[in-house]
């Protein structure tokens, strides 16, 4: 139960996210700071969305997401630029 929960929520930040259009990569919900970064083909804008608590460094990990229109990533296959934004411990469920 507590696994759909959690799920739950995270998809209920997800829709925040998209509704919010963020102008950073930071938005806040429920009096919770977070962050996020898409990771995509620059192509074809198809990759994968974290997002993450920054307090707590709780993520999720969308896959197979287009990037909307609206919003910057980092190309699948730049990993300094990856590195240099994504905390490497972050907590995943």
């Amino acid at each position: 139960m507590e696994n759909q929960e959690n799920r739950d929520k995270w998809i209920v930040i997800l829709k925040e996210l998209i509704n919010l259009k963020p102008t950073n990569d930071q938005f806040n919900w429920q009096g919770q700071e977070f962050r996020y970064q898409y990771v995509a083909d620059q192509e074809t804008r198809l990759g994968f969305l974290l997002i993450w608590d920054i307090k707590t460094l709780e993520a999720v990990n969308f896959s197979r997401v287009k990037v909307p229109d609206a919003f910057e990533f980092i190309e699948i296959q730049d990993e300094q630029t990856f590195a240099d934004n994504i905390p490497s411990n972050l907590k995943f469920d």
